[in-house]
């Protein structure tokens, strides 16, 4: 499955993600645990479902882009504030996507009972 990687820099075993929107092509599975271990990706549906273009991506997705200094142009300020209003909605995205998986893994360990050691004896 495809994911995008939607945060400055980390590494997915051998993969080095540092491009906002770069691709991850990992399995479900795999995808999760980046997500718990706190790897910013979403899926590439969510991604799309955003809205980000390519142009955007073009010149906006540098992890070394100083967003607080605004073009001097006024459809360029616009074109930016609409592209980080996006950056702002995956990243709330991803957070609360994380904050799932953390709620069923911590409801998986509740509901495994832990074999006391009186039951050996």
């Amino acid at each position: 499955m495809i994911y995008r990687f939607i945060g400055t820099e980390c590494n997915v075993g051998a993969i080095k993600l540092s491009l906002f929107g770069q691709r991850l092509e990992v399995t479900p599975e795999i995808a999760r645990q980046c997500q718990l271990g706190g790897a910013a990706i979403i899926s590439d549906a969510e991604f799309k479902k955003l809205g980000f273009t390519s142009e955007e991506l073009k010149i906006w997705a540098s992890p070394f882009m100083d967003y607080r200094q605004m073009p001097a142009d006024l459809s360029e300020r616009k074109a930016m504030a609409a592209f980080l209003d996006k950056r702002r909605k995956a990243r709330q995205l991803f957070q609360n996507n994380a904050a799932k998986l953390k709620k069923e893994r911590k409801q998986l360990r509740v509901a495994v009972p832990i074999p006391s050691s009186k039951e050996g004896k």
